[in-house]
């Protein structure tokens, strides 16, 4: 790609291609009010009335995600003079996931189940606001440049035309789609966990669960995936990490974890069982002694011996500066914010605890 335009949208300069299919275009631009590099969708087809109203009010939804963090953030959307749905995106320049598996090959099951909780509990954040996926494959995660995964592509793309079930689609991007998918069903929380699932092991495995032959039509991958096992994985993956992924691809949704919150929980706790970090890798500094707003006493030096999956935050029982117990360490946590004062804000988690967020810091409040 590479090759250089003008986009003709407002609050946008400059404009190179990162990549084209049927449905769209992705341009590399500069959002002008900041200054920044952002990624820039626009899609081929214009929208009718009806089209663009649900594509207002799925926008105003996936809006409520931008602070998530494993999930990238929406800055702007709108219609071109065209009537031409576009997208304004964080700009990602380390690339997708598949990006990656052609770059380095399979990542390993250990990488694997670090990625997938943080996946996981993106699509359950997308989830709770009411959305579904619906297209989730590796070049739907991005990866930011520390390495967390970013999720990608989600709901809003539906609306203006990109294909579901067996419409539009080619041999090689069924085998990331739920079975019932491909029987015409709408996506649901079922179908976004089987393709979590599917990702997962493309990660370990390096090729998708089902096989893609050079000569192999849409309706022979489909009748694959509904009649056969999906590959196995190698025999270096541990039988608990081959079971959890083997549920999320039953053909039966009802059989699959009942969440995506429910499926990262189980990722969490293998990540646990064989003493993986799910801080990739990364140590967190000692910390210095750190002065709360409004006059709290002196928080004590600290080691952030985990980090929540879903927040990417370190976290710490301010009672004991060691590990915190497995049972404070929920992935499913949700925060709530009490008040803010400067850059700080005062959380509590659904655990219990209560802290001062700084940046990526959590500050335990001390009695």
């Amino acid at each position: 790609m590479g090759d250089e335009t003008t986009l003709r949208l407002p609050g946008l300069s400059g404009g190179t291609v990162l990549a084209d299919d049927p449905f769209a275009t992705v341009y590399r631009a500069t959002q002008t009010a900041f200054g920044r590099p952002v990624a820039v969708k626009v899609f081929h087809d214009p929208l009718d009335d009806d089209a663009a109203g649900r594509f207002d009010e799925e926008c105003r939804t996936a809006g409520a995600l931008g602070d998530h963090p494993a999930v990238v953030t929406l800055h702007d959307a709108g219609l071109d003079q065209d009537g031409r749905p576009y997208l304004v995106m964080a700009y990602v320049p380390d690339g997708s996931l598949a990006d990656l598996l052609a770059q380095r090959g399979p990542v390993g099951w250990q990488e694997a189940l670090r990625i997938g909780v943080h996946v996981a509990h993106a699509l359950a954040a997308v989830h709770r606001h009411g959305l579904v996926h619906g297209e989730l494959r590796p070049e739907a995660v991005l990866v930011a440049p520390d390495g967390t995964p970013l999720l990608a592509e989600f709901r809003v793309t539906r609306v203006v035309g990109e294909p579901a079930g067996r419409a539009a689609r080619t041999p090689q991007s069924v085998v990331w789609t739920a079975p019932e998918v491909l029987d015409g069903a709408s996506p649901t929380v079922a179908a976004d966990v089987y393709s979590l699932g599917a990702l997962l092991h493309e990660l370990i495995a390096g090729a998708p669960p089902f096989s893609v032959g050079p000569g192999d039509t849409v309706e022979a991958v489909v009748g694959r995936i509904a009649s056969i096992p999906a590959a196995p994985l190698g025999a270096e993956v541990p039988d608990d990490v081959a079971s959890t992924l083997g549920q999320a691809l039953a053909r039966d949704p009802a059989r699959r974890p009942v969440s995506a919150a429910a499926f990262g929980r189980e990722l969490h706790d293998l990540c646990r069982t064989h003493d993986l970090d799910l801080t990739d890798g990364r140590r967190w500094p000692e910390a210095e002694p750190v002065t709360p707003p409004r006059g709290e006493p002196v928080a004590q030096p600290y080691r952030a011996s985990h980090r929540v999956p879903w927040t990417g935050l370190p976290a710490w029982s301010a009672a004991d500066p060691g590990p915190a117990p497995a049972a404070d360490l929920d992935p499913d946590l949700d925060v709530e914010v009490m008040e803010w004062s400067g850059d700080w804000a005062r959380v509590r988690c659904s655990n219990g605890w209560e802290a001062w967020v700084d940046g990526r810091k959590l500050v335990p409040l001390w009695p």
